[in-house]
Order: C-alpha cells, then structure tokens, then sequence
C-alpha cells in the first residue's frame, strides 16, 4: 500500500470511529488496535472483553457497487500471487453476506445489538422499552 493509500484508508477508519461515536451517543467506543484489526469497537465500561474486531477493506475499483446478495450468499477473499500465479492455500476467507446491502444506520444498530442490548438486564412485567 503507497502512502497515498494509506492516508485514504486512515480517514475512512477515522470516520468510521466518528459514525460510531455519534451515532451511539458515545455509548459504544471505536479505536485503533496495535495489531490484528483495523478497529476494534466495545461497550463504554464494559471490561469484560467482549468487543468486535472490523477489518476495513474499500472498493475503489467499482466506487458504487451494489450486490444484492440471496440467502446462503458468502464473499470469498483470496491472496493471489501476481508473480507465481498462486493463490495463498492457507489464507482464505469465507465471509457470509447480509441478505441485502446496509447503509449506516443498519451497521450502527447491529453493534449496539450485538454490544448494548445483548448485555441489558431483560425488562420485567411485560414492560417493553425500545431504548438501548
């Protein structure tokens, strides 16, 4: 990666820790790891651990793809050896795809399920909030 890409790819994780930051009324916390992700995002004062690691991949070739993807949809990324004309066997990837592209708000709203109301103490007496 030269270094014109690099400064792409520092503003686009910046504003991704921007979104999740507004977004979530600061209830969830993006940042940058010193390895193994790009950004790693955790409940406010959870200390528990549990967090979820992004690695943050940017289509520049096709700027406005748009892939409707059925059930049972995966994204395969592979490491191809330009020079040997190899694929890297022991590096493959298997992503499964949501059913339909997400905007936003959609990427919001799964961290704070997955971070926020997962650990909420279940309402009682029936009473349903929708507050996270």
């Amino acid at each position: 990666m030269d270094f014109e890409e690099k400064q792409i790819k520092e503003k686009v994780e910046d504003k991704i820790i921007d979104w999740i930051a507004f977004e979530t009324n600061g209830r969830l916390l993006a940042f940058k790891p010193e390895k193994d992700a790009d950004l790693v995002v955790e409940k406010k004062g959870d200390y528990t651990g549990e967090k979820i690691s992004l690695q943050i991949k940017m289509l520049k070739e096709i700027p406005n793809i748009k892939i409707k993807c059925p059930e049972n949809y995966y994204f395969l990324f592979v490491s191809f050896d330009i020079v040997g004309q190899k694929i890297d066997e022991e590096n493959v990837w298997l992503v499964p795809a949501f059913p339909h592209q997400i905007n936003k708000k959609v990427f919001i709203d799964f961290l704070i399920e997955k971070l926020v109301v997962k650990n909420k103490p279940k309402p009682r007496l029936g009473f349903k909030s929708k507050q996270y």
